[in-house]
């Protein structure tokens, strides 16, 4: 998909999202049919891709739903975020089944099943970004979130996976939703992924100046800072929230995957997964593997020699620091 489709796909969705925003019907329908259960759904254990941008999440969400039975939000529930659960239903009765690709823009993968950042649906989840304030009232109540997820296992019979990474700055409401989640936090070496994310600014913004994904606590600090000093402090203030939301909250279920590793041996490092998930309580069941999958690490320098540099510079300042 090339630049010009992306952003006319972009400006297709928006318009659907205007039209849905205001559709009375759906909603109605999608009430009628969440499942209603006497279990206490606090303890669902969801499974929640957090971290920096640019460090392969949107590969390893898919690999984990192309690999083994697992619910998630596809293409056509995150159009219909408000009625996600009938989109699912929806795409189950017309036999659509993703299969791996491999290939993405940006977190974007084509197909209707294919899995969804589904942004708008977890604005109104969990509210926008933590730099942004938000208007409680429009927030889907807890257990309506609860109901959601639960029904969305039913129907695709399998955990319910998250990335959307966003959900890096909301980890303090997801918490108080569900306090037994599961949290795969992926890291990549600072260098490669401030790279990534200048290289993504200069591809979709045809400069350096354009804010790119995930905006932290600090994001309007930021803005005073020149673009590479910006991309390496985003990277480092996402981490640090992270790691501060789940020391204070006292989060014990976290898998750290390091993005090299699902590189060199993808296989080992989705078996690993399995294995710390059944330990937390929640067991991955394996459908048939995606066969012939290559991947190489693209930790290479793509950067000319003097802006390889200052990142080189930018990044050792950090690591003194700490």
């Amino acid at each position: 998909m090339n630049q010009k489709h992306f952003n006319k796909l972009k400006s297709v969705v928006k318009f659907a999202h205007a039209l849905i925003e205001y559709d009375p019907i759906l909603p109605l329908i999608e009430k009628k049919i969440l499942l209603k259960r006497k279990t206490d759904l606090s303890r669902m254990q969801p499974i929640f891709i957090v971290g920096a941008p640019r460090t392969g999440s949107t590969l390893l969400f898919e690999l984990l739903i192309s690999t083994y039975r697992t619910s998630y939000i596809t293409n056509l529930s995150a159009l219909l975020y408000k009625s996600p659960v009938l989109a699912t239903k929806l795409i189950k009765s017309l036999g659509l089944v993703h299969t791996f690709s491999g290939t993405s823009k940006y977190g974007y993968i084509q197909g209707l099943s294919a899995p969804s950042e589904a942004g708008v649906l977890f604005n109104h989840w969990f509210g926008n970004d933590e730099s942004v304030k938000q208007d409680k009232h429009n927030l889907l109540p807890a257990h309506v979130v609860r109901m959601t997820a639960d029904s969305m296992c039913c129907l695709m019979k399998g955990p319910f996976i998250v990335k959307n990474l966003n959900n890096s700055m909301r980890l303090e409401r997801i918490n108080q939703i569900f306090p037994n989640a599961i949290y795969i936090y992926i890291k990549r070496d600072v260098i490669y992924t401030a790279q990534s994310i200048i290289l993504a600014r200069r591809k979709l913004f045809k400069n350096d100046e354009g804010w790119f994904s995930v905006k932290p606590q600090n994001y309007e600090t930021l803005l005073e800072l020149d673009p590479f000093e910006q991309v390496i402090s985003q990277i480092v203030s996402i981490e640090n929230y992270i790691a501060q939301v789940l020391n204070e909250r006292q989060i014990k279920n976290v898998i750290e995957i390091w993005y090299e590793n699902i590189c060199s041996d993808w296989h080992r490092v989705l078996k690993k997964t399995a294995e710390l998930c059944a330990n937390y309580g929640v067991g991955l069941q394996e459908n048939k593997p995606p066969s012939n999958i290559r991947l190489r690490p693209s930790e290479k320098q793509i950067l000319d020699d003097r802006e390889w540099g200052r990142l080189c510079h930018l990044v050792n300042a950090i690591d003194n620091q700490s």
